[in-house]
């Protein structure tokens, strides 16, 4: 509809001599208040006039200024609001003519000189499980990289993995040092590290006198780590077992990215940048940016309203801004970025203030972006390792395998269990998948894998069944592609709507993009999906006569073209039938 924004931006210009940013035009909540709206709330203000009155006087002369044969048919004044209405013809040809041209590349945008950002997402610690938590950073970084690529960005996809924090100094303990088990680990299997964490966890918990311990593991660990080297058989027993139970970790990280889409271009790792990191560190010392305090090095950062940050321990190990430091700067001699944009969930939000607050008194220039988001609740209660309350992503994915083949199998008796497998596997990912960007990155989710599997409602199954309803009507009417429509002949409200609808499909790509918010995009999917089927209850398709049952195929072709690539968008596969 870009076209038609200009040229009523274009209009108003002309009759009023007011410059409008096609941007600032609305889309009414009601087909029936018109196809654009523009307030003039502002420009009342500004000339100290009644919104109304202004509105009135301003849709008088825009009226007067509307040519025979212009698409734009007429302004109307409601309330603050100038209201415009498009000829629906013209609209319906020009939308449905763009989305045929375009197919799959509709919604995408092409820019005159494209930018390169990075974003880093999933970023899952070894030797912790990979729970709900980590799927909802994974899917919505996943999403967030498809929406900048459809606006013309490059991107580099990167994943940051701590292999060296606390919590691989408390698993190692836990299987090694500590006499709680007297056997060695012998095999490892899905949950064993999620599970030494949790126990370890809580043994310090019980008897905080082990601290001491895993913290002398801590030591160890970072003083054998490539590129120096164990000196005792006790240090390459202990680089020996990290090495086993990272390359366990990461194996099963890269299991689920398969099963997910979820790519990478890059790995970072925080072994990797500990001795850069404290490198920094001892140059902040030098700046006077960061001061020792109590044997630690510390950043006060009081005067920015950001309070304190450690940065080194007392004891010389690192912590994540340690890494931190020296991961931003890397970034930036991977390739010339943009913008290097961090994907976590929002309990680092003020952490990242810090950090990039450090960076920029450094004199650091690259342009950093934290995109956060809420976590998700069980019931709601909040996941945590240490405390063992945690939903990994196989038993969650497995349990919903197990329901979308039950569903179904109930449909569908006649299909092989092979085709009940794949159907199902694809219902459980759209199902895992929708429920993680359908909430804004604001808000929590409980998760409740019943309610999310569900083939009715703001669901994935239901928009995938939407698509199968589609293909459905083709497949009785034994037609596969319609290629000419009579415009006129689609002129029922819900007709009008949807096309109005599909035309938003770009503005509503970039907006998500934009706010690094996906949850636009899957209430769009889903509002056109109920249209749909407001259509299928009211409209007549295959009975109709030729004219108008071909004319509304080929909105049904239309639709489900924006469907799927609005789901490609989102990492959701179609199915064609269910």
């Amino acid at each position: 509809m870009i076209n038609f924004r200009q040229e009523v931006a274009k209009l108003i210009k002309v009759a009023t001599s007011f410059k409008v940013e096609t941007s600032s035009l609305i889309v009414p909540p009601n087909p029936a208040w018109g196809d654009f709206g523009w307030s003039v709330f502002g420009l009342a203000k500004e000339q100290k006039i009644d919104p109304a009155k202004l509105a009135k006087d301003l849709a008088a002369k825009v009226n007067l200024k509307i040519k025979s044969g212009s698409t734009i048919k007429r302004c109307q004044a409601v309330g603050p609001y100038l209201n415009f209405f498009l000829d629906q013809t013209a609209v319906a040809q020009e939308v449905l003519g763009q989305i045929a041209m375009q197919g799959k590349k509709y919604g995408q945008q092409k820019l005159a000189k494209s930018k390169t950002v990075m974003l880093e997402y999933s970023g899952p610690n070894t030797h912790k499980d990979f729970h709900i938590g980590h799927l909802r950073n994974t899917v919505l970084g996943a999403a967030l990289i498809n929406l900048y690529q459809a606006q013309g960005l490059k991107v580099i996809s990167a994943n940051y993995i701590n292999d060296v924090g606390s919590h691989v100094a408390k698993v190692l303990w836990y299987l090694t040092k500590s006499k709680i088990r007297n056997e060695k680990l012998i095999r490892l299997e899905p949950g064993t590290l999620g599970q030494a964490y949790a126990r370890a966890s809580q043994l310090i918990k019980e008897k905080p006198e082990f601290e001491g311990a895993v913290s002398e593991v801590k030591q160890q660990l970072e003083n054998i780590l490539p590129p120096q080297k164990a000196k005792t058989k006790t240090e390459q027993e202990l680089f020996e077992l990290w090495k086993k139970t990272k390359e366990f970790s990461l194996a099963e990280f890269k299991k689920i990215y398969s099963l997910l889409g979820a790519k990478f271009s890059v790995y970072y790792f925080e072994k990797d940048l500990r001795t850069k990191g404290k490198a920094i560190v001892e140059q902040l010392l030098k700046q006077k940016i960061a001061v020792r305090s109590q044997g630690a090095v510390i950043v006060d950062l009081k005067s920015y309203g950001l309070d304190v940050l450690l940065i080194l321990r007392t004891d010389g190990t690192g912590l994540y801004a340690t890494s931190d430091l020296a991961l931003a700067q890397e970034k930036f001699k991977k390739a010339k970025l943009a913008a290097s944009i961090y994907v976590t969930d929002s309990r680092q939000s003020f952490y990242f203030k810090q950090l990039f607050k450090i960076l920029e008194l450094q004199g650091f220039k690259g342009k950093l972006i934290h995109v956060p988001y809420e976590f998700v609740t069980l019931g709601g209660k909040v996941l945590a390792s240490r405390e063992g309350v945690t939903m990994t992503f196989w038993s969650v994915y497995e349990e919903a395998v197990k329901l979308a083949v039950a569903e179904t199998t109930k449909r569908h008796t006649e299909w092989s269990a092979k085709k009940i497998a794949q159907t199902a596997q694809t219902l459980a990912l759209a199902t895992l998948k929708f429920e993680m960007l359908k909430t804004s990155a604001q808000n929590k989710i409980d998760f409740v894998l019943e309610q999310a599997i569900r083939f009715e409602g703001f669901t994935g199954p239901y928009l995938l069944y939407t698509l199968a309803r589609i293909n459905s009507i083709f497949s009785k009417g034994k037609v596969k592609t319609i290629k000419h429509f009579v415009a006129d002949k689609l002129n029922s409200e819900i007709e009008k709507k949807i096309i109005s609808q599909l035309a938003q499909f770009s503005p509503v790509v970039a907006k998500a993009q934009q706010t690094h918010n996906p949850a636009l995009l899957a209430q769009y999917l889903f509002e056109l999906a109920r249209n749909f089927a407001s259509f299928y209850e009211s409209q007549p398709v295959l009975q109709a006569e030729i004219e108008i049952k071909n004319s509304r195929l080929y909105l049904l072709q239309n639709i489900r073209q924006v469907m799927e690539n609005g789901l490609a968008l989102l990492g959701i596969e179609t199915l064609k039938e269910m």
